[in-house]
């Protein structure tokens, strides 16, 4: 009887020990261990950076896109100076819809490095990417000191490799405008930093830091708002009481300012019309969209199938009613809530990683609706940290639990790393331009109006009519009532000497618009450039019905009425220009013209005669025509 209780006893402490490995940090947080760097510690480090940067090498040959890199550098003039007056405006307005003055200032900084060369942009994303990878190999470093014995470097290496390659990252790395995801994450990740070293040595000025850099990741992007809610989930894989006085005081600050840069990014979306009216989908859509981007977050993290860089939305596509396939994923989604609440007394590190990874994505769930997809992969930039622990962690436990499996083992993680490697090279090149970009969309989307409509944009830009004209015509075959894309293919058949054409799409829009100026003002251009004066100026007189000062408008008016006999009216159109403009010259020459042309030759000449000394085109040979 005596063996048999003291095997029971035996029995109980190995049983003990394994749950102090699932709820370890209820026993480590009080524990002060120094964090050694070695040799080994070295090597990892030099490993990961090598590796991340060697996957990352064919960015540096993209170009830019026609996905925003217009709006935040190719057409953005606060960013062209760093003087008084630029910095202003850098650092107190909004851009694009979203309050990331830093983001801003790190693109003024590369134009003044490489005005509009590529290049630079891109060196300087790998290098912020490089940064936080470095910043996730050292927190994890922290976590493994805190909570392994042994193999820290090995823990911190792999996850440090698991976000350094993640496939799912290249959209936040090589996509230029998405700057603010890699900077953000550095002041992010630096200010997680400096909170695990306040959990280690108790020192408030670590939690002054922490709150420096969070501040600094909100200026960068307004989804850094997101870190109060990682803290607490820090918290509480570090075992601390969540409702004592301490642990609530420590987090009123970051709290505090989470509410207030919150409300402003929502104003900053409100103010460019990027959040969608709340009424736009059911409470029961909702749910059904959020499950659908939380399950393929977590799948395409694991294994980077079909990233796009844009997932519309089913309506987008044509689509009255969601697809039946979408329901599946809603039980992917409750099984990962539900893991939450199975393991939270059973094992942290399961949960801490759940809740990191929700934590991070809450906002951008489309619970409330932002932007125009369904999802991104850049919103897991900072997220994937949660799940990229799980996975590190997995992989300790198994290292140590099966020493005979060490090599098998290995071979595996060499193969997954080599192949995640390998894929988000081949990813990079989907960034490498505007037409790669669109043809990965198309090949994946193929009803995607706006992504026929950007593939137009970019064959336009370089001067390829014939195929703009195509993908213009295959976005409106798709969407019948795009407007913008009817309008640019009429601007693109005049461009290609096609003028009917142009004419018909104008009239088109019209049709569909009867305000739509900017197509009465250009099928004006094109009724003058087929001689049809009548219709011009009808066209004419409709904008400036809308825009009563409409320059452009009052000139091609003008020019319609002198071809039409109406000379007199002609010179009343070029008067209210001069006096809107009084440089307006060419107004100067046919309004000499039309005089002339009314019977006051003396004063019409006189006036053209005057832009023959300003050099104005076409002054000298209507001066020969009319004055010699």
């Amino acid at each position: 009887m005596a063996n048999k209780k003291s095997n029971q006893k035996i029995k109980k402490k190995n049983i003990s020990k394994v749950q102090s490995r699932n709820n370890e940090p209820q026993k480590t947080i009080n524990k002060t261990v120094a964090l050694k760097f070695t040799k080994w510690t070295a090597i990892a480090i030099s490993l990961l950076l090598v590796i991340t940067l060697i996957s990352y090498w064919p960015a540096l040959n993209n170009q830019w896109t026609n996905l925003d890199d217009d709006k935040y550098v190719l057409d953005n003039p606060k960013i062209t100076s760093l003087d008084a007056k630029h910095l202003n405006i850098i650092l107190t307005k909004p851009h694009d819809g979203n309050f990331h003055p830093l983001t801003m200032l790190s693109l003024a900084i590369d134009y003044q490095i490489g005005e509009f060369q590529p290049k630079a942009y891109h060196v300087t994303n790998i290098i912020l990417h490089l940064l936080d990878t470095l910043l996730v190999f050292w927190i994890l470093l922290l976590l493994g000191n805190q909570f392994f014995n042994k193999n820290t470097n090995l823990f911190a290496l792999f996850g440090g490799l698991l976000f350094g390659l993640a496939t799912i990252h290249v959209e936040s790395v090589a996509w230029i405008s998405e700057r603010k995801d890699v900077l953000y994450a550095l002041f992010y990740f630096a200010s997680i930093l400096s909170y695990l070293y306040y959990l280690k040595e108790n020192k408030s000025k670590y939690i002054v830091i922490a709150l420096v850099f969070f501040v600094l990741s909100i200026l960068s992007k307004g989804m850094a708002v997101a870190l109060s809610l990682s803290i607490v989930a820090i918290d509480y894989l570090y075992g601390r009481n969540l409702f004592s006085k301490k642990v609530i005081l420590e987090k009123i600050p970051f709290f505090a300012l989470s509410f207030i840069f919150g409300l402003i990014a929502i104003w900053a979306q409100k103010s460019k019309g990027y959040m969608q009216a709340e009424n736009v989908y059911e409470f029961g859509e909702r749910m059904i969209y959020a499950s659908y981007a939380l399950s393929n977050y977590i799948g395409k993290l694991f294994y980077p199938y079909n990233l796009s860089p844009i997932y519309p939305y089913p309506k987008d596509l044509g689509l009255a009613v969601i697809p039946k396939y979408f329901l599946w994923f809603i039980i992917p989604a409750i099984t990962v809530i539900a893991s939450i609440f199975y393991f939270w007394k059973k094992n942290r590190h399961i949960v801490f990683s759940i809740l990191f990874f929700i934590a991070n994505l809450i906002f951008v769930l489309q619970f409330i609706p932002v932007g125009g997809v369904i999802m991104s992969d850049r919103y897991t930039y900072i997220a994937s940290f949660g799940f990229i622990y799980l996975l590190a962690y997995g992989f300790i436990y198994l290292w140590e639990k099966f020493p005979k499996g060490k090599i098998a083992l290995g071979i595996f993680t060499i193969a997954y790393l080599g192949l995640t490697g390998f894929l988000t090279q081949e990813q990079t090149k989907i960034w490498k331009n505007s037409f790669s970009l669109w043809e990965r969309v198309l090949g994946l989307y193929p009803h995607t109006p706006s992504a026929w409509y950007n593939q137009a944009v970019a064959y336009y830009d370089i001067q390829d009519y014939p195929n703009a004209i195509k993908s213009y015509s295959e976005a409106i075959k798709v969407a019948p009532n795009y407007l913008d894309a009817i309008y640019n293919r009429g601007n693109t058949k005049f461009y290609n000497n096609d003028i009917e054409g142009a004419i018909a799409d104008y009239t088109l829009c019209i049709a569909q618009s009867p305000q739509h100026s900017k197509s009465l003002f250009n099928r004006s251009i094109a009724y003058i450039k087929i001689r049809n004066f009548a219709a011009a100026e009808k066209d004419c007189n409709a904008v400036i019905q809308m825009t009563p000062n409409y320059i452009d408008a009052l000139f091609n008016r003008g020019i319609a009425r002198i071809n039409l006999q109406k000379n007199q009216e002609a010179i009343n159109d070029f008067t209210q220009i001069l006096q809107l403009n009084s440089t307006s010259y060419n107004a100067l020459l046919y309004r000499g013209i039309a005089k002339i042309r009314s019977g006051k030759k003396t004063e019409g000449c006189a006036e053209i005669k005057q832009t023959v000394d300003l050099n104005i085109a076409e002054a000298q040979e209507n001066f020969d025509k009319y004055c010699k």
